[in-house]
């Protein structure tokens, strides 16, 4: 149970929130205790001073030969009159001797010998706090008595704290009962809050055990306020599309491998088992050309394949150096030139301002390989191929533009994915795989260039490639 995220966090709420309760409960103890004995204590203080008083002064109205009466600290009426529920008055003379005293201590003058003999020890002046087992804790406070700046003995007032304790005793049980309560209902309350916040991540958990290789279609489709639950939720179902796209792109890719492979294959086979039936040298001749044509068309497609797949996990490194771009049109113009005079095609370069960029000059003459390879195979004979070279600010600017057979609009954003031909225009007869635009595309952003396409079906395509110049 203690593994569960919400128990953990219930109990670590109601850790956090034992230590506050005891926090307060201690300081509301130790308020309320020290008010009660400071009051306690006041009163005690302010009683004898009252005594003191009232035996120092006459009383008012009763004269003798034109003299007030003063008070006899022997009167029991003095002491009854100060005296009250829990607290008892003891009035002593210059000598030591008792000569007044409340009832209840006269009560308990044989039954509780250490409260008497702290009465007797307690010199004028001093505070004392004392605690017996039958009556509890008290207070003890001495004064001197004096009437005209003679001592007539010492008052001591004992005000008894066993109500102040008894009211301490229940506060403290109070306490202790609304904080065990209270962390009661905070481990509950806590635990149902928790599991209600984090029922979502059960629901994720559920659902990611559901999903398997063949079903990534399922979603959380997670409604709710948008909080770290909600934003978890929709990560998900996002990585999920990331994942859906990645295996049906792995399953198609796999998928139209193995149709380029198999083809040659399919070829080869066919064309060895008639050579090998065949007697007449000139057939074997022909079978062995078919067969070497078919693996060059295989090795082809798979270094292609390794090409893009070192690309797409970062181990293709490009060996960088200062490119004329100028150059190396003009090389590529010097390759195909042969090719396309043969299929009819007049191929032209068109020069603009000089640039240099900062690449790998064998990628970029593979990158305008294959987009004149591309430009001569789809272009009809009587057709004309343009390379162009430019700059834009701080960009080159390489353009090759063709008259060929044009590609469909709704073709154009698919033309850069592997293996992907249009219809009728990139046939396999043409004995394409596919693959040579996305190798393209590959280059222009290995060097922090973008590619770009227009078309027009009947007319033409032109395709455009940015690279950042070095200037």
């Amino acid at each position: 149970m203690f593994k569960k995220i919400r128990w953990k966090l219930s109990l670590w709420y109601a850790g956090l929130l034992a230590v506050i309760l005891i926090i307060l409960g201690v300081a509301l103890y130790q308020a309320l205790e020290h008010s009660l004995m400071a009051e306690a204590i006041r009163t005690t203080v302010t009683r004898a001073q009252q005594i003191s008083a009232l035996i120092d002064a006459p009383e008012i109205g009763d004269t003798v030969n034109g003299q007030g009466t003063f008070v006899d600290i022997t009167d029991p009426d003095l002491v009854n009159k100060f005296s009250s529920e829990g607290i008892y008055i003891e009035i002593s003379d210059q000598g030591g001797k008792v000569v007044n005293r409340s009832f209840f201590l006269e009560k308990h003058r044989l039954s509780d010998s250490r409260l008497l003999s702290i009465l007797k020890s307690s010199a004028p002046g001093t505070l004392e706090i004392r605690g017996f087992t039958d009556l509890g804790r008290i207070v003890v406070y001495a004064m001197p008595l004096s009437r005209n700046g003679q001592n007539l003995g010492t008052v001591k007032v004992v005000r008894s704290l066993t109500l102040m304790d008894r009211a301490l005793d229940r506060l403290q049980l109070l306490l202790w009962f609304l904080s065990g309560g209270g962390l009661i209902l905070a481990i509950g309350v806590g635990a149902a809050l928790a599991k209600a916040a984090l029922s979502p991540i059960d629901h994720i958990t559920r659902t990611a055990r559901q999903i398997r290789a063949e079903g990534l279609n399922r979603r959380l489709n997670l409604s709710g306020p948008d909080d770290e639950v909600t934003r978890l939720a929709n990560a998900f179902d996002e990585m999920l599309d990331r994942l859906e796209t990645a295996f049906q792109r792995e399953r198609q890719f796999t998928a139209d491998v193995s149709h380029e492979l198999r083809t040659p294959l399919t070829v080869i086979k066919g064309t060895a088992e008639v050579a090998l039936r065949g007697k007449d040298p000139q057939e074997c001749t022909e079978a062995l050309t078919t067969v070497d044509g078919e693996v060059d068309r295989m090795t082809n497609i798979i270094n292609a394949l390794l090409t893009l797949a070192r690309a797409d996990a970062g181990q293709q490194q490009l060996e960088t150096e200062r490119v004329n771009l100028q150059d190396l049109v003009e090389d590529v113009l010097a390759t195909f030139s042969s090719l396309a005079a043969e299929k009819g095609i007049s191929l032209d370069a068109e020069a603009g301002a000089p640039a240099e960029v900062h690449g790998d000059r064998e990628r970029l003459r593979q990158l305008l390989h294959n987009l004149v390879t591309n430009a001569i195979k789809y272009t009809q004979r009587g057709g004309t191929i343009t390379i162009s070279l430019g700059k834009d600010g701080d960009w080159a600017k390489i353009t090759v533009v063709d008259t060929g057979i044009g590609i469909p609009e709704n073709d154009l954003p698919h033309i850069f994915e592997r293996f992907y031909r249009v219809d009728r225009a990139r046939s396999r007869a043409k004995g394409g795989a596919g693959l040579g635009l996305s190798i393209v595309k590959w280059i222009a952003q290995a060097h922090g260039g973008r590619i770009d396409v227009e078309s027009e079906v009947g007319k033409g395509s032109t395709f455009t490639v940015w690279l950042p110049c070095t200037d």
